[in-house]
């Protein structure tokens, strides 16, 4: 009689332990691709803003800015891939940008009490700045087990990096953004 409560005991642990398994691993993993994306966006902003607030405010100089910043992203991996931004080009504002919501957008921070980020403003000194969003694909390290399908699961991070009147590019919070 022991015997088979121990077999009976065995059979329902297993799957349960199982899949407690797959769930620790995957939140594991997607926490390692959150901290690896993270990394990843904070440089791409960093070198951008001190590439664009060295190169002057000129078109140029925005070009090269959103090219640092996908180099930058492109050369940290999240879970061994490359992180892909685009360029957000265009003619809509006065810093190039196609859209405010695009992967690169380059814009002034103001400080009144609380960081603002406006994208379509032309920076002054001291208030340069680059916010860059990425969405990262991530896959389940177990894919399908058991007849049931894991991931692939997205990671969203941000960043934005103020090249300050002291002359150091540095992440910042903002508060608010301007439409």
């Amino acid at each position: 009689a022991r015997r088979g409560v121990a077999t009976l005991w065995v059979i329902v642990a297993v799957p349960v332990l199982l899949t407690l398994l797959v769930v620790v691993s995957d939140v594991a993993n997607l926490r390692l691709a959150r901290i690896e994306a993270e990394n990843a966006v904070e440089a791409a902003a960093l070198a951008a803003v001190k590439q664009w607030h060295e190169g002057g405010n000129s078109s140029t100089s925005r070009q090269r800015a959103r090219r640092t910043a996908v180099n930058y992203a492109a050369a940290n991996t999240v879970v061994g891939h490359p992180v892909q931004l685009g360029l957000n080009e265009g003619p809509a504002d006065d810093n190039d940008n196609a859209s405010p919501s695009g992967t690169i957008v380059l814009g002034k921070i103001t400080s009144g009490g609380a960081l603002t980020f406006d994208h379509s403003s032309s920076p002054d000194p001291g208030q340069f700045g680059v916010h860059v969003q990425a969405t990262v694909p991530v896959s389940s390290l177990f894919g399908e087990l058991g007849g049931f399908s894991f991931g692939p699961y997205s990671v969203f991070v941000q960043s934005t990096a103020l090249y300050d009147a002291g002359g150091e590019p540095r992440l910042v919070r903002i508060h608010s953004f301007t439409p």
